[in-house]
């Protein structure tokens, strides 16, 4: 949270002030998203444990979590848009976005993509050191050539997004 406070601009890239006129930052929306997303990570980790009550509990806290962020983001958008006054609160997230196919879309792929990486980036690892038993060195090493293979992939389709459609390439 301090870190936050000290590093999230508050005027746009070029010193442009926002077109929030001064709108603070939602703190309590930035509090819940923080909590769900520790929340589901241990709760995660913790199913494995042998603990699935206390695993249970922090998942049931991400979904709590979850669901007031987005009942906490509709409020304070409602909020911004009748009052409309300077240097009210702004809404980390407009949900009027997914109104639009396109962008809805993108998240969904963005979603994928995000899980997919989570899983091979967190959960493997802690999968192959916790379950497994294995060092995490040996874990690394077992990693790495997956890394390498994706940080080619992704510098070979970012040089093809010029020259192929998006669509194509993220649908192969």
């Amino acid at each position: 949270m301090w870190l936050a406070y000290k590093f999230v601009p508050t005027t746009a890239p070029g010193g442009v002030a926002p077109d929030r006129d001064g709108a603070r930052l939602d703190w309590s929306g930035l509090l819940l998203a923080s909590v769900g997303t520790l929340c589901l990570l241990n709760g995660l980790v913790h199913l494995h444990d042998g603990t699935p009550l206390f695993a249970g509990g922090l998942l049931l806290l991400a979904i709590a979590s979850c669901v007031g962020f987005v009942w906490w983001e509709r409020r304070v958008a409602r909020a911004a848009s009748t009052t409309g006054r300077a240097g009210d609160t702004a809404p980390l997230m407009n949900f009027e976005l997914f109104g639009y196919r396109q962008f809805a879309m993108g998240a969904i792929v963005a979603f994928i993509y995000g899980t997919a990486l989570f899983g091979s980036t967190y959960l493997l690892p802690v999968f192959m050191q916790r379950a497994l038993v294995l060092s995490p060195s040996y874990v690394g090493t077992i990693l790495l050539p997956a890394g390498l293979v994706l940080a080619a992939t992704i510098a070979g389709v970012g040089r093809l997004a010029d020259h192929l459609p998006a669509n194509r390439l993220v649908s192969i």
